[in-house]
């Protein structure tokens, strides 16, 4: 071969010779890249703030994936059956003992009709209801022994008479009454009160 032909390269060798390199480059990297063992990428291989929305599956995390606290809450999801009925209902009053109610839920009316005789007004009919009525003393940083409060049911379903006593004599007593009712549909109103005598 004369020596001019062994040393000229033309210009299409120098262009197949650098596409075969490319090619040869792009076929290694993906070798090497499907030689990477499964799950062999951690958290130390991960750059901060490399995974974003993009890359999550929507729909694939769970609670337990967040934080305590993290988690906006949602809005509320549809409404459930009906639960079963409540405890019922306790309407109760602290009388004292000229009559005046002194605090109460669920009391309309508390009346003292005579020396140690009371009557309470409830908004519904207490006949199904446990009732409980003690006494007590109305004046702070003293106390009373021998005192008794009954209760009394009357004609009226929703009004009972409270008697108290000193030993067995008639004495105006504070005292605390409580209906304590199964559950029912029942009313409250503001309690009032009224003092005769």
């Amino acid at each position: 071969m004369p020596r001019s032909a062994r040393t000229r390269i033309s210009p299409s060798l120098v262009i197949a010779c650098v596409a075969l390199l490319f090619a040869l480059g792009g076929t290694g990297f993906a070798a090497v890249a499907l030689t990477v063992p499964r799950n062999s990428v951690g958290t130390v291989q991960l750059k901060a703030n490399a995974v974003v929305s993009s890359k999550v599956k929507n729909g694939s995390l769970l609670s337990a994936d967040f934080k305590s606290g993290q988690l906006p809450k949602g809005p509320a999801g549809p409404a459930g059956p009906a639960g079963p009925a409540g405890p019922g209902t306790t309407n109760w009053a602290v009388v004292k003992a000229n009559g005046s109610v002194d605090k109460s839920t669920g009391v309309t009316t508390v009346t003292k009709t005579a020396t140690g005789t009371y009557t309470v007004t409830f908004p519904g009919d207490v006949t199904a209801c446990a009732l409980m009525v003690s006494a007590g003393t109305d004046t702070p940083g003293s106390s009373v022994r021998g005192a008794s409060a009954n209760f009394n049911r009357t004609t009226a379903p929703t009004v009972i008479r409270v008697t108290t006593a000193q030993g067995t004599a008639a004495a105006d007593r504070a005292f605390t009454i409580a209906a304590i009712c199964p559950a029912a549909a029942t009313s409250t109103t503001a309690a009032t009160t009224t003092t005769t005598g």
